[in-house]
């Protein structure tokens, strides 16, 4: 049986991602700095998302679910699925 995250390591993984991708463009890896982005982002997606009991396999699954719930509904706003 596996044991799930709890919402503290999802976010510390998301920051985690987030201070490297900002390490990447700062030394002009700017591919890598999109890729860490998209990661950072991706868990803080994951971590609304098991916040609220949805868990997913896929990122297409968790974005999709995140647009329906969160975007959608007005909660985020439409722009931020377009940055994704």
């Amino acid at each position: 049986m596996s044991t799930l995250p709890d919402i503290q390591a999802i976010v510390a993984k998301a920051e985690d991602k987030l201070k490297t991708a900002r390490l990447d463009f700062a030394n002009g890896q700017y591919d890598d700095a999109v890729s860490r982005a998209y990661y950072a982002v991706y868990h803080m997606m994951t971590g609304v998302l098991f916040r609220h009991d949805q868990i997913f396999s896929s990122h297409a699954q968790t974005i999709g679910a995140f647009n329906r719930d969160f975007i959608k509904t007005g909660i985020f706003p439409k722009e931020f699925i377009r940055m994704i």
